[in-house]
């Protein structure tokens, strides 16, 4: 979390659990960036709570909050984003979203990466010879919604995993 309490994306400082925010990193694909960001201000619209390891002092203390990790990869030959958001609780039986504020966070990242509101870059016509081609490449781009400036992104696939914090 941040000095807000608010969700915060990035790396893990050494030999720590600090979290470093990394917006924008030069060393990362565009798309983890982009679907960092994306993430992020869902997070905060919905005022996620971002999950608090328990304290070392007291052992009873079980941590607390609702998202407890991210992780993005990313198909080098799409630029897709696949996305895992590890929950704190413990997974429903029937194995649908019963968490409200959950369902409506995989469901501002997935509006998100519409296809609709990205531009679509045909391959080119010709083959040729040694290199791919026919695939049809979806570059993120910068929606207008409202006069105000959204990131889109092209999403793989949303995976949602739970860890109830007494589990760890």
């Amino acid at each position: 979390p941040d000095e807000d309490g608010k969700v915060t994306i990035g790396l893990f400082a050494p030999n720590s659990h600090d979290v470093l925010p990394l917006p924008k990193c030069r060393m990362h694909h565009p798309s983890i960036n982009k679907a960092v960001e994306v993430i992020t201000k869902a997070c905060h619209s919905l005022s996620v709570v971002p999950y608090r390891e328990a304290g070392k002092s007291d052992e009873d203390d079980k941590g607390s909050g609702q998202l407890r990790y991210v992780a993005v990869n990313v198909e080098r030959s799409t630029g897709a984003a696949q996305i895992t958001l590890v929950w704190n609780e413990s997974p429903p039986s029937d194995g649908a979203i019963d968490n409200p504020l959950l369902r409506k966070l995989a469901s501002k990242i997935v509006s998100s990466s519409t296809a609709s509101s990205a531009e679509v870059e045909e391959p080119p016509k010709k083959r040729r010879r040694g290199r791919r081609g026919g695939k049809t490449e979806l570059k993120s781009t910068r929606a207008n919604d409202g006069g105000k400036q959204t990131t889109t992104f092209k999403l793989h696939s949303l995976w949602i995993n739970y860890h109830h914090s007494w589990k760890h």
